[in-house]
């Protein structure tokens, strides 16, 4: 039982690592093609990182009302 537990775990901070790889590259993506787009590289990049730490913020403050890590994972 306790090795169950332990399993969940690690493929829930595996999940959680690829998500976030994943979510650095559509960072860089997003930035990238909006520069192209709309030009003014600086404004644009910094704009996609701001948007991105506001909602990497909003989203650590929602988790506490999270009791179950693996449900909210899922969930979300």
């Amino acid at each position: 039982m306790k090795q169950d537990a332990r399993l969940r775990e690690v493929w829930l901070l595996v999940a959680t690592f690829l998500v976030a790889i994943s979510g650095l590259i559509y960072e860089l993506i997003a930035a990238t093609l909006s520069s192209y787009l709309l030009g003014d590289s600086v404004r644009q990049f910094s704009l996609v990182i701001g948007i991105f730490l506001s909602s990497m913020g909003l989203g650590a403050w929602l988790s506490r009302y999270v009791s179950q890590a693996m449900a909210g994972f899922v969930w979300a």
